[in-house]
């Protein structure tokens, strides 16, 4: 299964998706690259800002995920932000 994560390199996150790389799944992270975020080398990282994640579909529709796990929604407005990326690619 091919996994996009939309944020991922906290506590969480970061546990989510070593499981799932080592289950063998093709994992990618979108994220701020702010930190050292202690991702897998084989893991795909997208770096980018959350307010702005409509300008990275194309990269995220090249990925080709299966589904999408969303680890930054606060707001109904984010979600149905997402929802409206996401139809179609995942």
């Amino acid at each position: 299964m091919r996994i996009l994560f939309i944020g991922g390199t906290g506590f969480i996150g970061l546990h989510a998706v070593h499981t799932l790389q080592r289950l063998g799944h093709a994992v990618a992270v979108f994220h701020r690259g702010r930190t050292n975020n202690g991702l897998p080398p084989e893991v795909q990282q997208i770096r980018g800002e959350v307010s702005q994640l409509i300008d990275y579909r194309a990269r995220f529709k090249a990925f080709r995920p299966d589904t999408v796990v969303h680890m930054l929604l606060g707001r109904t407005a984010d979600a149905q932000q997402a929802v409206s990326i996401f139809q179609g690619i995942a």
